[in-house]
C-alpha cells in the first residue's frame, strides 16, 4: 500500500511544480552570479513569514502557470525572509517597509 502511493506521489510531482514560479535556492550574491551567468535579470520578492498578502501570493500569483514560465525565461527569482539577519542590509539599503515588495534588479545590483 505504501509502495502505491510513493508510486502516485511520485507521478503527480510534475503536475504539481509545472509552470509556478521556483525560486533560486541560494543567498543574494548567489543569485546575482546565477542571473549574470544566464544573462538574466533577477527579482527580489520580500516578504516574512506572518505576512498574509506574500502568503496569498505564493498561492495564487506564483502558481501560475504562464507567470512561472514568463519568469523562468527572464529572471532568476529569489525569496527573501526581511527578518533573517543576513536581509537587513538589503531591505534598508532599498528601504523595503512594506510588504510584500518585489523588486527588479539588473545582475549588477
Amino acid at each position: 500500500m505504501k509502495i502505491s502511493k510513493l508510486i502516485i506521489a511520485l507521478l503527480l510531482l510534475p503536475i504539481i511544480t509545472f509552470g509556478k514560479v521556483i525560486f533560486f535556492e541560494g543567498s543574494l550574491n548567489e543569485a546575482q552570479r546565477e542571473a549574470a551567468l544566464e544573462g538574466k535579470l533577477y527579482f527580489i520578492d520580500f516578504y516574512a513569514s506572518y505576512c498574509l498578502p506574500c502568503k496569498l501570493m505564493d498561492q495564487t500569483t506564483f502558481m501560475d502557470p504562464d507567470l512561472g514560465e514568463y519568469i523562468k525565461g527572464n529572471y532568476v527569482p529569489l525569496k527573501l525572509n526581511i527578518d533573517a539577519f543576513d536581509a537587513y542590509e538589503v531591505r534598508t539599503k532599498h528601504e523595503v517597509k512594506v510588504l510584500p515588495t518585489v523588486m527588479i534588479f539588473s545582475s549588477g545590483g
